[in-house]
This record gives structure tokens, C-alpha cells and sequence, in this order.
């Protein structure tokens, strides 16, 4: 069977993971596993050789580095085509234009199923299928294992997706709030918005959840101190106050107009 058509999984959640018919490959040392991080952020369009060496090697290395991408290039070809004869053609890493193009089956990367599954379970929340909503989300979430594309976080071509994924992973969490509170688990809720609040003070999304989640709990006191305490974050860090938003919620809260 051509490895192709099989049960191939790639990883990026996390250090990057290669998984064949159910078995972990090595990607091998840092450089060809920055070298396939590279190659996978561009799967499916033609990365050319001078580019992969520029990114990987910067301008002073490039010219030295040609032998070792190709190196890397054959051993992460055998890993992903072990049955390719040696001289035969590939199908997955492709030789094309004086560069090289990833060819992977849909579905292969946990960082594009991950990209799917969010406005998947948005639609389900919008739809009112909280249960289905927070199975999906559950499931997403699980797939991280880490730092996005951990293998290439310190190269400078990986930071726009990095920073993409990172922004997408906290959009996660909150929608798993939001499913938490739509189901009534407003304890729950309040204290994985108390760890989402912990981890990224400045977003406003995560001041609004845990204010909500406090107040449906009936713990109106509590939710009026956390907007205090994001006012006082925000003035402090950015010279700014919170949003309309958050201020009108703390209105609401303090009317009791909030309603599960």
C-alpha cells in the first residue's frame, strides 16, 4: 500500500510528530525537523530551494548548507515514502521548479483539523447544541501537545502561524467557557475563566466569562471585584480602560439584569 493513501498523521501541536500506519517515525536531528516544520507550512505550494536555505540557514550559511538539504530532503522522503524505490519518483515530498513541494492527504496535520473543528463547534453553540458543541471543542483541545510548531519557534518564519494557532487556541478555551455556561456548569466556568484571565490578563473576553460565570452562580460581589480587577490591569499595562462591553456587563451586574 503507498503510504499515501494510508493512516498518515503529522503532529504540529507540539514538537512535530510523524505517524505512519500507527507507528512514531523519527523526523531526526533539530535542523531537518526545522527543514520539514518548513516544508509543512507550505504544503501543497512549491517552496524553492533558495528560500528553504535562506529561512533555515539565513543569508551567511546558505551557500554551505545545499548538501545537507538534500540530506534531509532523501531521509524525511524515506520516512514518508519507505517503499519508494530508490531513484523512483515521489508522490508526497516533490521535487519541483528547483524547490521541493509537500504533498500530504487531507486531514494529515492536527493544526488543519484543529482550524476546522473551531467554527464547526461555534455553529453548533449558535444552533444551541451545547453537548455536541463541547465534544468537539474537548476534542480540539486535545490534540495540543505544546507550543505550536515547537520544532521552528525560535525561526522567524514560523511566527505568523505560530501567533495564528496560539490566538486560535485561547479562541478555543473561551468557546469551551461559553459552552460551560450554556450548560449551567457556571463553577466550572468561573474557574477555567479564572485560569484563562491568569494567562492572557488582557483580553476583555475572558474578564467578560468569568464575570458571567460569577454572577449566574449568584456570586454578584465576586463578579463586580474581577471587573475592578481587569479595570486596574488594563489602566496599569496599557494606560487604557475596559471596553464598552465589559462596562456594560459590570451595568448589567450591578442592575441584576444578567439572565442564564
Amino acid at each position: 500500500m503507498n503510504v499515501k493513501n494510508a493512516d498518515m498523521q503529522i503532529n504540529v501541536l507540539g514538537p512535530a510528530e510523524l505517524w505512519v500506519r500507527g507507528t512514531r517515525l523519527d523526523l531526526g536531528p533539530a535542523k531537518q525537523r526545522a527543514l520539514f516544520v518548513r516544508l509543512l507550512l507550505g504544503r501543497g505550494w512549491h517552496v524553492p530551494l533558495e528560500q528553504l536555505l535562506d529561512d533555515l540557514w539565513g543569508c551567511q550559511g546558505a551557500r554551505a548548507a545545499h548538501s545537507s538539504v538534500y540530506v534531509y530532503i532523501n531521509r524525511l522522503r524515506t520516512l514518508l515514502e519507505p517503499q519508494r524505490k530508490r531513484y523512483g519518483n515521489a508522490e508526497i515530498l516533490v521535487l519541483e521548479n528547483a524547490g521541493y513541494s509537500l504533498r500530504l492527504p487531507e486531514g494529515a496535520v492536527d493544526a488543519d483539523r484543529f482550524k476546522k473543528a473551531l467554527p464547526e463547534a461555534r455553529r453548533l453553540l449558535e444552533r444551541g447544541e451545547t453537548a455536541a458543541a463541547s465534544e468537539r471543542i474537548d476534542r480540539a483541545l486535545g490534540q495540543w501537545r505544546g507550543r505550536a510548531y515547537a520544532d521552528a519557534a525560535d525561526y522567524p518564519f514560523a511566527a505568523q502561524e505560530i501567533a495564528h494557532l496560539e490566538a486560535m487556541h485561547l479562541e478555543a478555551y473561551e468557546l469551551r467557557i461559553t459552552a460551560m455556561i450554556e450548560q449551567r456548569e457556571y463553577a466550572e466556568a468561573a474557574a477555567s475563566a479564572q485560569w484563562l484571565t491568569a494567562r492572557e490578563p488582557l483580553r476583555e473576553t475572558g474578564w467578560a466569562l468569568l464575570m458571567r460565570s460569577l454572577c449566574l452562580a449568584g456570586r454578584h460581589a465576586e463578579a463586580l471585584q474581577q471587573y475592578n480587577r481587569a479595570r486596574e490591569t488594563f489602566e496599569h499595562t496599557l494606560g487604557l480602560e475596559p471596553g464598552a462591553a465589559l462596562k456594560d456587563l459590570r451595568t448589567m451586574i450591578l442592575h441584576h439584569q444578567l439572565v442564564a
